[in-house]
C-alpha cells in the first residue's frame, strides 16, 4: 500500500512562521514592558523611601536644633536667675553690692523699661539711691518713708502689698520687686513724674 505524501504550499509556510514571528515579538515586547514596568516601580518606590527618609532625618535635625536652642535658653534663664538671686543674697546681707551684683540690677531695670528708656531709668535709680541699695530707707518730713532701689514712697503700701502679698517694707527691699512695682505701677502710670526730687529726676520727668 502505497502512503500518501502531504505537501505544504510554500505560502502557507510563509504565513506560519510570521505569525510565530509576530507572537514571538509580543511576548518579547509584553516581557520587556513588565521589566519597564517592574523598573518604574523599584525606581518610584526607592524614591519614595529616599524622600521619606530624608524627611524624618530632617525632621530629627530639627528636634535636635531645637531641642539644643531650648537647653541653650533654659541654661540662660537659669544663669540670670543664678544672678539675681546672688544679687538678692547680697542685698540681705549687706549694703554694698559687688559689681556683679550691681551690673545684674542695672541688667533687670533695662529689661523691665527697656532699652528706649534703659538710660532714662538709670538715671532716676542714681538720683535716688546713688549707692544702689536696695536696703535703704529715707523719712521724709512728712512722716513717710522712701524705701529701696527707687525709693518707693509708703503712700503706695496698700497697693504694694495687695500686689506681693507682703509687708511694704519687706517688699520694697527686695530689689526685683521694687523695680517690678516702679515699672509695672508707677511708671505705667504716671512716667517718671513720682521721681520729681532732685535736679537729674526732674529732668528725666520733664522728658517724658
Amino acid at each position: 500500500m502505497k502512503r500518501t505524501r502531504l505537501h505544504t504550499s510554500p505560502y502557507r509556510d510563509k504565513t506560519i512562521l510570521k505569525a510565530w514571528t509576530l507572537a514571538l515579538v509580543l511576548l518579547f515586547s509584553a516581557i520587556m514592558a513588565h521589566i519597564w514596568l517592574f523598573h518604574l516601580l523599584v525606581q518610584s518606590e526607592k524614591q519614595h523611601l529616599e524622600k521619606t527618609y530624608q524627611e524624618k532625618y530632617t525632621n530629627q535635625d530639627r528636634r535636635l536644633k531645637q531641642i539644643e536652642q531650648d537647653l541653650q535658653n533654659e541654661k540662660q534663664k537659669n544663669d540670670d536667675l543664678r544672678n539675681k538671686l546672688e544679687a538678692k543674697a547680697e542685698a540681705i546681707q549687706t549694703h554694698n553690692l559687688t559689681d556683679k551684683a550691681k551690673q545684674t540690677l542695672k541688667k533687670t531695670i533695662c529689661d523691665s523699661f527697656g532699652q528706649d528708656q534703659c538710660q532714662n531709668a538709670l538715671t532716676v535709680q542714681s538720683c535716688e539711691d546713688g549707692r544702689m541699695d536696695p536696703s535703704r530707707i529715707n523719712v521724709n518730713a512728712n512722716k513717710t518713708i522712701d524705701v529701696g532701689l527707687f525709693q518707693i514712697n509708703s503712700i503706695h503700701t496698700k497697693r504694694v502689698e495687695a500686689m506681693f502679698g507682703q509687708p511694704f517694707i519687706l517688699a520694697m527691699t527686695d530689689p526685683f520687686k521694687n523695680i517690678r512695682f516702679a515699672h509695672e505701677v508707677l511708671f505705667k502710670e504716671q512716667g517718671f513724674g513720682p521721681w520729681y526730687s532732685s535736679g537729674n529726676c526732674q529732668q528725666v520727668a520733664q522728658r517724658n
